[in-house]
């Protein structure tokens, strides 16, 4: 676990205005959904500004012009986690940039994917169209919403090659230890492919350190970027192991003259030699790219870092603590383990009854408290997921209201 920072230096309430200021609800929903800063917002705007207005001296200038957005996110996204530009790929969800190793990785029959029954179907997707080649997908029963490494070690076999896993799970909250994760697959010789959706944000996370051969994030949660972005970190060697089944012409390795000599002479583009990238950018399709989302990404993930990542981790588990106190107090029961390694930004409780759990949810969203209502197999119950944009009034609001419904 990388060591926290305090949360001290930082002005929350001029943060707090920068990502909730065009609300008055009390939003505690980060999980399913980010709040994306002004600057996001800003950068959108500027987009789309410049699309009008045609400042470029030519539609072709300005065209090849958003392709350095792409460069730039990654960027971004590659500092965020320690990795290097050259393992980063932008994806649209986490379930591409998993589906990303699992259609390009060959497994021969027989070969086992480990995974878990508490995983997010999405995660478990993927792999479950390899099963015609052969390969089985093996689950392990979970623990209380959690994936135990204990039980997930003991699992491998000779014929285990991947342990596909969530850092965070989704409805319980119940975090890995990645780098533990990272140490039993090296030991064994197994590739570790890890969605960290729920994990990186609330926690930080730094690759080179973890040891795990793959990370997909979605960029809509806690990376506070608009659905349909986020961002696969491919390493080595897995990323030299992968081979795409198809390539797009922007996976080409930049020709010279660059990408403005090249349109200009594309009567002879087929007689290009067609040399591609060797980088995980060969996995984004290699057509015209998600600009707007990757400039938005950018923005935020700078908005992230400026503000500190250690930081950032360091205030959601203050709030997060805050809260888990305060429903204490109100004889709720915590779904989510208490334990600080084993948490993330996620806790889930319950009042021991299905129906009213409902009930308080509903009654949570008509006193405007946003949160969510979450099952998955016998784990259920309320979600709240603070994040370091949101007060200790925020928290305060969820245990009042969970007080009036106890009255």
């Amino acid at each position: 676990m990388v060591g926290r920072q305090a949360p001290g230096n930082v002005d929350w309430e001029s943060v707090r205005d920068d990502f909730l200021g065009d609300t008055e609800k009390t939003y505690l929903d980060t999980a399913t959904k980010g709040i994306p800063p002004r600057t996001s917002f800003g950068a959108m705007r500027e987009y789309y500004t410049a699309l009008r207005r045609q400042d470029s001296r030519s539609a072709t200038e300005q065209t090849i012009s958003v392709l350095e957005y792409l460069r730039e996110a990654r960027c971004e996204a590659a500092e965020f986690i320690n990795a290097s530009e050259h393992e980063i790929a932008l994806v649209e969800s986490t379930q591409q940039g998993i589906r990303v190793v699992a259609d390009a990785l060959v497994l021969p029959p027989g070969s086992q994917v480990l995974t878990s029954d508490v995983e997010f179907l999405a995660t478990v997707l993927p792999w479950r169209s390899l099963s015609a080649s052969g390969v089985e997908l093996k689950v392990v029963p979970g623990r209380d919403g959690a994936i135990c490494l204990e039980e997930l070690e003991a699992s491998l076999t000779s014929a285990t090659k991947v342990v596909c896993v969530s850092a965070t799970q989704e409805v319980s909250g119940a975090t890995l230890d990645l780098a533990a994760l990272g140490r039993i697959c090296r030991a064994r010789g197994v590739l570790s492919i890890v969605d960290a959706t729920q994990y990186l944000g609330p926690r930080t996370l730094d690759v080179e350190h973890a040891g795990l051969d793959c990370v997909a994030v979605g960029g809509s949660k806690w990376l506070c970027n608009p659905f349909g972005l986020g961002f696969v970190c491919l390493r080595s060697p897995l990323l030299e192991e992968l081979r795409p089944k198809t390539y797009g012409y922007m996976a080409l390795r930049l020709p010279p003259g660059g990408w403005s000599e090249f349109v200009a002479n594309a009567v002879a583009s087929t007689e290009v030699p067609a040399v591609f990238t060797t980088s995980a950018e060969k996995f984004e399709g290699g057509g015209t790219g998600p600009y707007l989302t990757a400039l938005t990404l950018k923005a935020s993930l700078r908005e992230l870092t400026a503000i500190g990542r250690a930081r950032i981790e360091a205030r959601t588990y203050e709030l997060t603590s805050a809260l888990i106190e305060g429903l204490d107090k109100t004889g709720m029961k915590l779904v989510t383990p208490r334990e600080d390694p084993q948490r993330a930004g996620i806790v889930t409780f319950t009042t021991g009854d299905e129906r009213d759990d409902v009930r308080l949810y509903e009654l949570l969203l008509d006193n405007e408290v946003v949160t969510s209502y979450r099952r998955s197999g016998s784990t259920a119950g309320i979600r709240v997921a603070p994040y370091f944009y949101n007060s200790p009034d925020d928290i305060d609001r969820v245990v009042e209201v969970v007080n009036a419904f106890t009255r």
